[in-house]
């Protein structure tokens, strides 16, 4: 059991009634009931009832298991979407807004008439209480607002847009522009920086285009419609076949989104991709079914990866209620098949059009048309098209299954009923020797340089372009007269890029921009190429003003705890959580330095259950309220186990130490590149003491001497003396 502050972040996700055991007495006490609302009443409830107990406490037992049922079952009142809910669940929200401004107001007037609380601790608990506040109305917007109400506006037959746009821009005054734009991050495909689109807009100006083809089955159609209407993606259209509509409901023929597809087979294709509008293009030709996540979750991907021209899911078989594998299809979505890349593209296995997204603008670019063989065209787009694959989520069918997809593939599909056979029975065959990366790139070498390709190898990151290569990536991504290619060379299921899209795309690449040596380490690279290593995960420009951002930092640091005052700053950032016996050490260590020591935990130490004394003197928790860079920007010095915070502090000057944390020490000498080459790297909290008391007024030259390097003696932007230096820009 665990003691919970009715301010804790993790109550902004609890509005749940089911997982909780209420005391009665309370209830009675406060004469706490329910409002007559249809949606969200139970939050009300519960922030009610929290703000009126006196103790709350919680376990990590797993008690619930919640079921959200798909659109082919009765929907429930969460899955419909009705003007009344909407209406209901605004004034909820107002409701919760009034509850949590009135807690708020009685306990900081509580603290400050309270003689034995100091200044220090006032303040403190004002920031707890912001945060909490702006925590939760970003939920709001973001989980309840756009996921629950816009996201599923074509399930409605009424106008929400009016009440939801209102909705949305009112609660949007509870939280800062950094919280608002931490929503339109996370929720890429709304395109949110236009703000919430009418059902004319979204007609419009689509991002997805579904063309429904002749080919399903009629007495599947209206399934199929309903499962593209119930994804989770609103600015989308539908672009069905005439043959079809007799087979659809009404509702659906009447929807402001659905167009007519009138050429019949493949050129229905071609039709299709003249009349899509969207950026991203769904060709539904097999009984496949889009669950609600599938399309976001496709789309996403796309937007993230400018070098992907297509995404595929897989696809599972719906068998007397239950969800069954399609065994060819688990073996392509396995590691094992990519593996076995150079020896087989098994790949090609996964024929169907249904399951995948499609960028209109690759296919365009490519001239490709399609036949009415459906087998070849995939065929035809796997060599030219870069088609990548999400390895959780999945499609479901009732009628495609291992026979049907194996029949079209001859010799492709021996080889996987063989290497069936090695699994049953235990054997991993080596097939043959990986093809190489220096054969490949010699090969793909002969055609010579293409002066307008640019590549960008990011060897440090899966999650996106990391520091250097983004800032790059940003100052190139407007150029007309460039083709920018990216690869993420880290992750395991982008291994084979690493052997064959990559080393065929490098070597005909005028530019190449790389952070991790290892990705050249077996190659010549040709003359023609200029290649750039970055040695660093670090943004380029962000500490282009750290001094005034520092001082910025620092003045609300000692408004906030006034110990800080004349004092240098030390900063811990890494994923370690210390111990009390820690703790008390780094306690005595800055004492005897006269420093104070911040500290950032990564996942916060909220999360992990640590926390520091609210009377400490010498160590600080910033954790809640300050961002990294801001801290880094005010810090005199740094200890952490991550290589991108190392790497922006050395752009500082100022002395840093690798902390070894979670490293094992064969990681340790990849991670200390040649930025970090001055950086000690301490092993424990009396090592870090050491270190700290021996330094003077010490400047870590490393960055001075990469600055040097990579920008000459540019005055401006970082990135563009760079890129000025290679006549980019």
């Amino acid at each position: 059991m665990k003691n919970i502050g009715k301010y804790t972040y993790n109550l902004v996700w609890s509005f749940g009634l089911w997982n909780k055991l209420y005391r009665r007495s309370v209830m009675v006490e406060h004469n706490l009931r329910f409002d007559d609302l249809t949606f969200s009443e139970d939050a009300v409830f519960v922030f009610r009832y929290i703000f009126a107990c006196e103790k709350i406490a919680g376990c990590n037992a797993v008690v619930y298991q919640y079921r959200l049922r798909d659109f082919w079952e009765n929907p429930s009142i969460t899955q419909k979407t009705r003007k009344k809910s909407l209406c209901d669940a605004v004034q909820a929200y107002e409701i919760l807004r009034e509850l949590v401004t009135k807690a708020i107001e009685e306990d900081e007037k509580n603290l400050i008439d309270n003689n034995d609380v100091t200044d220090l601790q006032v303040e403190r608990e004002k920031q707890i209480h912001a945060n909490f506040r702006q925590k939760l109305f970003t939920r709001i917007i973001n989980f309840n607002l756009l996921n629950n109400f816009y996201r599923r506006i074509w399930r409605s037959e009424e106008d929400l847009y009016p009440i939801m746009k209102n909705a949305v821009e009112s609660l949007k005054t509870e939280i800062s522009q950094e919280y608002w734009q931490s929503i339109v991050a996370a929720q890429k495909d709304l395109r949110l920086e236009r703000g919430l689109m009418t059902i004319e807009e979204l007609t419009e100006e689509p991002l997805v285009s579904f063309a429904v083809l002749e080919s399903i089955s009629k007495n599947r159609a209206g399934l199929i419609l309903q499962g593209i209407y119930n994804q989770c993606v609103p600015a989308f259209e539908v672009l069905v076949h005439e043959s079809l509509l007799e087979s659809l409901p009404e509702r659906f023929q009447n929807m402001a989104n659905l167009h007519i597809l009138t050429e019949n087979s493949h050129s229905a294709k071609m039709e299709a991709l003249k009349k899509a509008k969207g950026a991203f293009l769904s060709f539904v030709e097999e009984d496949i079914f889009f669950s609600i996540n599938n399309m976001r979750t496709m789309a996403e991907m796309l937007i993230d990866d400018p070098a992907a021209d297509a995404v595929s899911l897989s696809v599972k078989y719906i068998k007397n209620g239950s969800i069954e594998g399609i065994p060819c299809l688990d073996f392509v979505f396995s590691r094992r098949a990519e593996d076995l890349r150079d020896t087989a593209d098994f790949n090609r296995l996964n024929w169907m059009f249904t399951n995948k997204l499609f960028r209109v603008a690759a296919i365009k670019n490519q001239e490709i048309t399609f036949s009415d063989d459906s087998f070849s065209d995939m065929m035809k787009l796997y060599d030219q098209l870069n088609i990548i694959k999400n390895y959780q989520e999945f499609m479901l069918t009732y009628e495609v299954d291992e026979t049907l997809i194996l029949q079209k593939c001859g010799r492709l599909a021996e080889l996987y009923l063989q290497e069936q056979v090695y699994l049953k029975a235990g054997i991993k065959k080596e097939w043959s020797r990986r093809v190489s990366a220096p054969k490949v790139y010699k090969r793909s070498g002969l055609h010579g340089i293409k002066n307008n390709l640019l590549v960008l190898a990011e060897g440090r990151s899966h999650s996106g372009l990391s520091g250097g290569l983004k800032c790059i990536y940003d100052k190139l991504e407007t150029q007309e007269n460039l083709e920018v290619r990216i690869y993420f060379l880290d992750e395991e299921k982008y291994k084979p890029y690493r052997y064959r899209a990559f080393y065929q795309q490098a070597a005909e690449a005028k530019f190449l921009f790389y952070n991790n040596k290892r990705t050249l380490s077996n190659l010549k690279v040709r003359e023609e190429t200029t290649a750039v290593y970055i040695p660093l995960e670090a943004d380029f420009d962000l500490f282009q003003e750290a001094d005034d951002m520092g001082q910025t930092v620092r003045k609300e640091l000692e408004r906030q705890f006034p110990q800080v005052r004349r004092k240098k700053l030390a900063f811990y950032c890494g994923t370690q959580i210390f111990s009390a016996e820690e703790l008390k050490a780094l306690r005595k260590i800055m004492r005897r330095s006269n420093m104070i020591l911040m500290i950032w935990h990564i996942p916060t130490a909220e999360e992990k259950g640590m926390s520091l004394n609210e009377r400490e003197e010498y160590l600080i928790d910033v954790s809640a309220f300050l961002t990294v860079d801001a801290a880094l920007s005010a810090s005199d010095v740094l200890v952490s186990d991550r290589c991108d915070q190392l790497g922006k502090f050395i752009f500082l000057n100022r002395p840093a130490a690798v902390w070894k944390s979670i490293w094992a020490d064969e990681d340790l000498d990849s991670m200390k590149n040649e930025l970090m080459r001055q950086s000690p790297i301490l092993k424990n909290t009396e090592e870090m003491g050491a270190w700290i008391e021996s330094l003077k007024n010490e400047q870590n030259q490393a960055g001075t001497l990469l600055k040097e390097e990579l920008f000459g003696n540019c005055k401006g932007s970082f990135t563009e003396g760079l890129l000025q230096r290679l006549n980019l820009i």
